[in-house]
């Protein structure tokens, strides 16, 4: 097999017939900054702990902003609907919270976006400029990375996710191994490989919720 084009889009890919895979399945892969954003957006946003921390978030902004309103709409009666600062105050603040809340999704991935980079800049977030590899088998995943090796069974592996564009590998609920589509020759195989760490991953979680394919991140 040529060398995966770490760049290559999802058209560039060569269409095929489906494909089915047995373990031990190898795939190398070369990550870019935009496939480690897309892994955080992803996790951000369905990630059952952090997604009921947004929950919050936008809750909170819709009552501040709903009492903000409520509380202009009181002083201007008191005020006899006259136009002042005491009532400007609260009518800014409470459009201010209820756009908030309305856009918390976008305002979200944006930050999402700017913490990954951050993160990636100070070096919390490591990018390698070598290939790195990802074997799948019966018994769990193993990774490798310049001077890395790790290998972890599937019962320690917490959720498997197949986006458009990613497989996702939760090793904690908020880190996961994230390989990314491109690196594969044809979306049938791609597909065949997550099709595969999904049913591995629920011979060993058979009680639990089985993995959904989620949309691409927009």
């Amino acid at each position: 097999m040529s060398e995966p084009n770490p760049y290559a889009s999802p058209a560039e890919r060569t269409p095929g017939p489906a494909v089915e895979l047995e373990p031990p399945q190898e795939i190398r892969y070369l990550l870019v900054e935009d496939d480690l954003i897309a892994a955080m957006q992803q996790t951000a946003s369905r990630v059952p702990e952090i997604a009921a921390l947004h929950h919050k978030r936008r809750l909170l902004y819709l009552v501040i902003g709903g009492v903000a309103c409520l509380l202009a709409l009181w002083l201007a009666r008191l005020n006899n609907n006259n136009f002042s600062s005491m009532i400007a105050a609260p009518t800014g603040v409470g459009f201010f919270f209820l756009y908030r809340a309305a856009t918390y999704q976008q305002f979200a991935r944006r930050q999402t976006r700017a913490r990954t980079r951050a993160y990636i800049k100070s070096g919390v977030i490591s990018m390698q400029d070598e290939y790195q590899r990802c074997v799948v088998s019966a018994e769990g995943v193993v990774t490798e990375e310049p001077m890395i090796r790790s290998q972890i069974g599937w019962p320690k592996v917490v959720r498997v996710v197949q986006t458009a564009d990613h497989l996702l590998l939760y090793v904690q609920p908020s880190t996961p191994i994230v390989i990314p589509g491109k690196a594969f020759t044809s979306e049938e195989h791609f597909d065949g490989y997550c099709r595969l760490a999904k049913r591995l991953w629920e011979e060993h979680h058979e009680d639990e919720t089985t993995p959904v394919a989620l949309p691409a991140a927009s």
